[in-house]
């Protein structure tokens, strides 16, 4: 089988980047700092029917992901009937919906993965003759964090999960000029890693895009990259607007950024803070992260009696 996406699997083999005329990309949100894996959600739920029914059933990583969502969310046993079911919803045709609902889901099967291959690597005796393209992509224990605490995830541990999943997968180096959410246009620097999946042949092709903290993605239709852009932006505009009214009436957070405001009052555009006053600007906007944050868990949890109601009463065998 050839892969979904042949031409940036061509360009991934020259190191160049896609050609201009294509690199509209999808944003993925960064909560919880799982913006690597809601790239590949994305790309995984877009797969055509006949590819995803193919991966259920023959790479066991996708049956032990369904497993996690059906414990963490409840309707018995993981099926292929089940899943496909589930994947047609409407509930999940939104990108923020998706990124909420699957995004720790991945992160707890990456987690399991993580450490089974730590433990692996710190049993394995010795070896002057083990291969050097292997060794430069392992871990240690200390680098479990970035797992347990919820930081961005590196391509390095990506590779552990896209290996076992069929898929090739490709990341770029980014420099960002975005111009609208809509249309965002990128710059390319240069190609950072790709991995191939542990079998013969990979199936699916993911391109992702890095900027040193966060990635975005294409799916194989650049035209499908404008919708799902114009859809996170709708369901973020709620968000946000939910969390404004909360922090407009937040003596602590009005107190911030009338400090932070007044770093800039009467100062030149190309003014630069000084380390205190920066201090002063970062504990404005990490508070409004917070609530941010806080906001966007309410709407996780509001999601999570409609995924019971409708995994079970709609995915079920019939």
């Amino acid at each position: 089988m050839s892969l979904l996406f042949s031409t940036p699997a061509k360009s991934a083999a020259t190191g160049a980047p896609p050609p201009v005329e294509e690199v509209l990309v999808a944003i993925s949100s960064g909560h919880d700092n799982n913006c690597g894996l809601n790239s590949l959600i994305h790309l995984w739920m877009a797969l055509p029917d006949e590819l995803f029914a193919d991966l259920y059933q023959n790479f066991p990583i996708f049956q032990e992901i369904h497993r996690e969502f059906c414990q963490t969310y409840g309707g018995g046993e993981p099926t292929l009937e089940k899943l496909m079911k589930f994947k047609k919803l409407a509930l999940i045709d939104n990108p923020w919906d998706r990124e909420l609902i699957w995004g720790n889901v991945f992160r707890a099967v990456l987690l399991r993965l993580a450490q089974a291959d730590v433990q692996r690597s710190q049993s394995r005796a010795p070896d002057i003759n083990y291969p050097i393209e292997l060794a430069q992509y392992e871990f240690d224990e200390s680098e479990m964090k970035y797992l347990f605490h919820g930081q961005c995830i590196d391509w390095k541990l990506l590779r552990l999960l896209t290996q076992e999943m069929g898929l090739h997968l490709t990341v770029y180096n980014q420099a960002a000029q975005i111009a609208g959410y809509q249309s965002p246009t990128f710059e390319y620097e240069s190609l950072i890693q790709e991995f191939a999946p542990k079998c013969a042949k990979a199936l699916w092709q993911a391109d992702l895009f890095f900027n040193g903290n966060h990635y975005n993605f294409t799916y194989p239709d650049k035209s499908i990259n404008a919708k799902h852009n114009q859809q996170r932006e709708e369901k973020y505009s709620k968000i946000q607007q939910t969390a404004q009214k909360m922090l407009n009436s937040d003596a602590t957070y009005l107190n911030l950024r009338e400090n932070a405001m007044a770093i800039f009052k009467d100062k030149p555009k190309d003014y630069s803070p000084n380390a205190e006053e920066m201090e002063v600007y970062l504990q404005y906007h990490r508070y409004e992260a917070k609530i941010l944050n806080l906001v966007t868990s309410a709407f996780v949890k509001n999601l999570l009696p409609k995924i019971a109601v409708d995994f079970v009463a709609k995915a079920k065998p019939q």
